[in-house]
């Protein structure tokens, strides 16, 4: 599947004429963040068995897809980023796996950072320091993730703006480096 180069506007545009028996499509997107949408706070608890969120019952967590109860569940990342292309604005969602490369942590160990104390309504650093910076933000579009109750777009990839050097991935920025030997000689 080609993926092509879109503003907002085109996406719109895309979902606009799009019907039930379109084929799931992906998208760039170029676009700067405005700021962390906070309304439905930055993390959900997921089942440590397939991933999807947990529901509240009674006084356990339950997934209805394993219908397995969970006392905790595991915390991930779902954060909702206010995105900007220089003509139009929208929703960018960023789940777990994509927002630990951004980050370099987990959503539990921001939680439990100094400062935090376990409330998901305070917007961590990281996450409030990414206003303002530009992105190449991979969309994924299909009929599952963009209903007329849900109209954000499911980032399934990111890159940066490095200004010198053109679009690069984290992983191309921040390599994971290898613990190097040493050897003495006696």
């Amino acid at each position: 599947m080609k993926k092509e180069e879109v503003s907002i506007a085109e996406l719109y545009d895309y979902i606009s004429k799009a019907n039930e028996q379109t084929q799931d499509a992906e998208f760039f997107c170029n676009a700067y963040v405005v700021g962390v949408l906070q309304r439905n706070g930055w993390t959900y608890r997921s089942c440590k068995d397939c991933g999807r969120n947990l529901e509240k019952r009674t006084t356990l967590l339950r997934c209805k897809s394993c219908v397995t109860p969970n006392e905790e569940g595991i915390l991930r990342y779902r954060v909702e980023l206010d995105v900007h292309d220089g003509e139009h604005g929208t929703t960018f969602v960023i789940l777990d796996k994509e927002m630990r490369k951004l980050t370099n942590k987990t959503a539990t160990t921001i939680m439990d950072e100094k400062g935090n104390k376990g409330n998901n309504n305070i917007l961590p650093t990281c996450l409030s320091d990414l206003a303002g910076k530009h992105f190449r933000f991979q969309i994924r579009v299909s009929p599952l993730n963009y209903t007329p109750k849900n109209q954000n777009f499911m980032v399934s990839n990111i890159s940066y703006k490095n200004f010198d050097e053109g679009w690069s991935t984290f992983e191309e920025q921040n390599p994971i480096k290898k613990p190097t030997t040493t050897s003495t000689i006696s």
